[in-house]
């Protein structure tokens, strides 16, 4: 019973040992497999991560070919629009080619028209006047009739060397229409001498015009330039005038302070006298020398005082004379200067350069005036 129990114990630990070996194995087991399912969870997030790179890239890629795209189907839009364009100017070109192609038939036909049938008329009345002269043969028309025969030889190879360049430009046409068929871009062919004849024309007109041009300009800068100079001297007269007047009323304002002065300077020399003749008063009369009292020398004081100021007052009167003088002289010139201005622009505006209306001839000082200023002055 004891060997059966240790038995039992025996197996029950040989069993336990078992266990445990098969624990740790399985410990060892469950740690590789923690240990592998990390690294599977790593790889697989390692994989997302570059998943959603590539599928970052490959969404930018897509994007960038639809950009692509799209601007490629914009171009292309645009090349069609343009070729759109391109063959409507091409087909605007053909037909403007046509036209011309048939206004230059048309007209050299025309011309060449025009040149035969006045060739031929003109033969046909050279050859009727030679026979007219043939029949009315005189001896003393023979010089005359050579002459015109002469001229009607030379008109007819004028007439000729016409249709020969008539025939060189319809062959110069005929080369241009076939360069103008294989490059589609050749330019309209040569004018006909008409049309020479009409530019010639028109550029001497256009001469003409501008000169006329330039010269109406010419005449309104020279106007222009009178009614200035007009106005400067009309305001030059108008400063004279103001400076004339101002000149009067010191003049007179003057000649008043000089005729009181002179009042003044005559009753000094009045009361000098008076004192020089009670200093002459022999001195038995007196007991001795007469000394002059206070108030005579202050008489004598304010006698030489109001000379003084006389002096002064006629050397002020002096000088306004003399500014007088060269205002009126300056005054003189102005008028005349004025005079021949309003002259020059009367002449100007009877020829129809420049309005009348502006100036009127006017003299803003008139004779009167002046006359009246210079009587004043002297």
């Amino acid at each position: 019973m004891k060997n059966l129990r240790k038995k039992h114990v025996d197996n029950a630990e040989a069993t336990k040992a078992k266990a445990l070996s098969e624990l740790e194995s399985a410990k060892e087991i469950l740690q590789n497999l923690t240990t592998k399912l990390a690294n599977v969870r790593q790889c697989k997030q390692s994989a997302m991560a570059a998943a959603e790179v590539d599928f970052d890239a490959v969404l930018e890629a897509k994007l960038a070919a639809m950009q692509v795209a799209g601007e490629a189907q914009c171009s292309a839009k645009l090349n069609l629009e343009r070729i759109t364009e391109l063959s409507n100017e091409i087909a605007t070109m053909k037909a403007s080619l046509e036209q011309l192609k048939l206004a230059s038939k048309q007209s050299q036909e025309e011309g060449e028209a025009q040149l035969v049938g006045y060739f031929k008329t003109a033969k046909e009345e050279a050859r009727k006047n030679l026979e007219f002269l043939k029949k009315e043969y005189d001896p003393e028309l023979t010089q005359s009739l050579d002459t015109k025969l002469a001229e009607t030889t030379a008109e007819i190879e004028i007439l000729q060397q016409q249709i020969k360049k008539l025939h060189a430009s319809k062959m110069d046409a005929d080369r241009f229409e076939a360069s103008a068929e294989g490059s589609r871009e050749e330019s309209r062919p040569e004018p006909f001498n008409a049309e020479d004849l009409e530019a010639d024309i028109f550029y001497v007109k256009s001469a003409k015009i501008q000169k006329l041009q330039l010269e109406t300009e010419g005449a309104r800068r020279e106007a222009e330039e009178m009614k200035r100079k007009a106005q400067e001297l009309k305001q030059k007269a108008e400063r004279a005038r103001a400076v004339a007047e101002e000149v009067e009323k010191k003049l007179e304002l003057v000649l008043v302070e000089a005729k009181e002065a002179k009042a003044a300077e005559q009753r000094a020399v009045k009361e000098i006298k008076i004192l020089s003749e009670v200093g002459r008063v022999p001195n038995s009369k007196f007991n001795g020398t007469i000394k002059m009292s206070n108030e005579a020398e202050e008489m004598k004081r304010k006698a030489q005082e109001l000379k003084q100021e006389a002096e002064r007052a006629r050397a002020v009167a002096e000088e306004a004379e003399k500014k007088l003088e060269l205002v009126l002289v300056e005054a003189e010139e102005a008028k005349a200067a004025e005079q021949k201005a309003v002259k020059e622009i009367k002449i100007l505006s009877e020829v129809g350069r420049v309005p009348n209306s502006k100036f009127n001839g006017t003299i803003k000082m008139s004779n009167e005036d002046f006359e009246a200023m210079r009587a004043k002055a002297k």
